[in-house]
């Protein structure tokens, strides 16, 4: 599918993460990404390989799993429009936490992490704000993350 950067743009500009971006800073982010279009039970991402790409769904929805001791894939959440994954291994450079299979067929913008580094480079102040967009995404996810350990961990209520 081919698409221009003024499209890519736009579905940017839709994207609550880049609402405080100006269009000229849209455009520049827009070079970098790519929208792609896959089936169902395409793999995104696999746990422990290396992420070269992450992932805004722009429509349909992934599972995101993770292998259980026994080495089965387990289901531990279900993703949809807005969501973005790959986003962690972009900021530290390590391989999938989970694997990330498409449930349905879906669009979604792609950022190569090599593009995006040089992107960085090229234009620092806007690299850096976009760069703290996706720590602030991941450290949200580790808080709702750490609050369910909590409830989890939690000692059974006596009534």
């Amino acid at each position: 599918m081919e698409s221009t950067a003024s499209q890519i743009a736009d579905l940017l500009e839709d994207t609550p993460l880049f609402a405080d971006l100006s269009r000229a800073e849209i455009v520049k982010v827009a070079s970098v990404f790519r929208l792609v279009e896959g089936p169902a039970g395409e793999r995104l991402l696999g746990e422990g390989e290396p992420v070269r790409k992450l992932y805004f769904l722009q429509s349909g929805d992934a599972s995101v799993l993770k292998a259980d001791d026994a080495g089965r894939q387990v289901v531990i959440s279900v993703v949809g429009k807005g969501t973005v994954v790959g986003e962690m291994s972009l900021l530290d450079n390590s391989s999938a936490s989970a694997t990330v299979v498409a449930k349905t067929p879906f669009r979604a913008l792609e950022l190569d992490r090599a593009a995006f580094l040089q992107m960085m480079e090229g234009y620092p102040m806007l690299g850096f704000k976009v760069f703290r967009k996706f720590a602030r995404i991941t450290s949200l996810r580790l808080r709702m993350t750490s609050g369910q350990l909590a409830e989890y961990m939690a000692p059974p209520r006596q009534d």
